[in-house]
């Protein structure tokens, strides 16, 4: 059995059936921003994924802005 992870496709994943999702990643910029990957994010754990708070060219207040979203999935 090999886990995957869905990035930015969890709704999508979830309705084919979501065989072997283990995990979602999620970039803010992407979603839209802090406040909607938040609530992907605590979809997702309340569907008992793992989940990954990740970007790809973020300033460093950017980048602490993710932290703080990583932060509050669990809160």
């Amino acid at each position: 059995d090999v886990g995957w992870a869905a990035a930015e496709l969890l709704r999508e994943a979830v309705r084919a059936g979501g065989g072997g999702l283990r995990g979602v990643v999620l970039k803010p910029g992407r979603l839209g921003g802090m406040d909607t990957s938040l609530c992907v994010a605590r979809a997702a754990v309340g569907l008992g994924l793992s989940v990954v708070i990740s970007a790809a060219f973020e300033t460093p207040l950017g980048l602490s802005a993710l932290v703080e979203t990583a932060a509050s999935v669990d809160a």
